[in-house]
């Protein structure tokens, strides 16, 4: 999987596109923390714990202050 495209939101975060297609979106910080960057080829295994680890823990915690 290739990130194909990076697009800033605001100050601090970006969306993150893999293979053309919008994946997901993270704080400059984890780009910088997972070391991403525009042409970057990533793994399934990176992938999945950036999923795990970031967006879900990330909505989970949105959600619940919603509540």
């Amino acid at each position: 999987m290739l990130i194909t495209d990076v697009k800033e939101i605001g100050k601090s975060r970006v969306h993150v596109y893999i293979d053309y297609e919008y994946a997901f979106l993270l704080y400059k910080k984890d780009m910088t923390r997972y070391k991403l960057k525009l042409g970057f080829e990533i793994s399934q295994e990176l992938y999945d714990e950036i999923i795990k680890d970031t967006v879900f823990r990330r909505a989970k915690q949105k959600a619940l202050a919603i509540l």
